[in-house]
């Protein structure tokens, strides 16, 4: 009896699920309202389905008797459906982070490549740099040379016992000599030297000679000069400077003062050609004292073929040389080589020159 009950209801069961089998099967229309056959749908359309569905085979149902006045019309889902294209949703930019978007706009406001992808996370905004125009300078006026001979050691009015190192810059003659003297205060000679630098003619070189003197009072003023000659024995360059000289006591060293040229000539240059009888002179000059500036013209044999003077102030303000031009007539009757001489005199008690420059030239009528 149980066993029975328990069959039946298993039949129930399985009828209720054939049932509902069916239902999901084929669709039954009546004949009358059969639809025509569908064609296949295009690619475009299918592709622009609004609800794509998802292709999946259907397990046909069973063959069953048609009732009469029914017609069995295949559903589009009767029969396995082909896989549709799948729409595929085209993806939307997604937008750039703030700092993605100010890192775009770093490397595109300065012209620098930043990896891609990588923001610059902590980075300041460029700061302005402001580009520095260059500022016109003035150049400054080139300082006059250096003396031809300079006295460094000891200074102008120095008081000095014997013998005493003199430290000179010098540069030796065309014979190759430097002359130095020590004059007293009645213009003799107290010491007179010849040094011989053969090897060292057109050179700057440095000299220290020992000096030595004797004077019959305590002290006297003396007056050291050094100067060379060219090849005709005509004085090239000379400088001096005043000392005391004590027969006792102890050195009282003074420092040495402006060592540069005190004559510079503009124009003429070296050797240039002069005509016209008259030679037009521009220069600079620093008056070593108060008594005005000699120019002469000298021959190769030492004579004087032209002369003038001219008092030149002392330079002002911070000009370390005074201007000056000045015009010198001259005598010659063939081409004649000369010698430009600058030179100023002694204004104390010890005569003779105290300052000299020169140069060649070449005269003309």
């Amino acid at each position: 009896m149980t066993q029975t009950l328990m069959r039946g209801t298993t039949r129930a069961l399985c009828c209720l699920a054939f049932v509902l089998l069916a239902g999901c099967g084929a669709e039954w229309v009546p004949a009358e309202q059969a639809a025509p056959a569908i064609s296949a749908t295009p690619a475009a359309e299918a592709t622009t389905s609004p609800t794509p569905s998802l292709a999946a085979p259907v397990t046909p149902a069973p063959v069953t008797e048609t009732p009469p006045g029914l017609s069995r019309v295949s559903s589009p889902s009767a029969s396995p459906r082909a896989a549709r294209p799948t729409r595929t949703p085209t993806p939307s930019p997604t937008p750039a982070s703030p700092e993605e978007q100010l890192a775009t706009f770093y490397a595109e406001a300065t012209g620098t490549a930043t990896a891609a992808g990588t923001p610059l996370r902590g980075r300041r905004a460029p700061t302005r740099t402001r580009t520095n125009t260059p500022t016109p300078t003035i150049t400054p006026t080139p300082l006059p040379p250096f003396a031809v001979l300079r006295i460094d050691r000891p200074g102008r009015m120095s008081k000095v016992i014997s013998p005493f190192r003199a430290e000179l810059g010098v540069t030796p003659g065309e014979d190759g000599s430097v002359h130095i003297d020590l004059i007293g205060e009645d213009g003799r000679y107290i010491s007179r030297q010849v040094l011989s630098y053969g090897s060292y003619k057109g050179k700057s070189i440095g000299i220290a000679p020992d000096i030595e003197f004797q004077i019959s009072a305590v002290a006297e003023t003396a007056r050291l000069v050094i100067f060379i000659n060219d090849k005709t024995g005509r004085v090239r360059n000379l400088t001096s400077l005043d000392l005391i000289l004590l027969s006792i006591g102890d050195n009282e060293i003074n420092p040495a003062e402006d060592q540069r040229e005190a004559y510079i000539v503009r124009k003429p240059k070296e050797d240039d050609v002069i005509t016209g009888g008259v030679l037009h002179l521009e220069g600079l000059a620093r008056p070593v004292n108060a008594s005005p500036l000699i120019f002469e013209l000298v021959a190769e044999n030492g004579s004087v073929v032209g002369q003038t003077s001219l008092t030149v102030p002392p330079p002002s303000g911070d000009l370390s040389h005074t201007p000056y031009t000045v015009d010198i007539p001259y005598i010659v009757n063939d081409v004649t080589p000369a010698r430009l001489v600058i030179r100023q005199e002694s204004t104390t008690r010890i005569p003779g020159i105290v300052e000299l420059s020169s140069r060649e030239l070449i005269l003309a009528p």
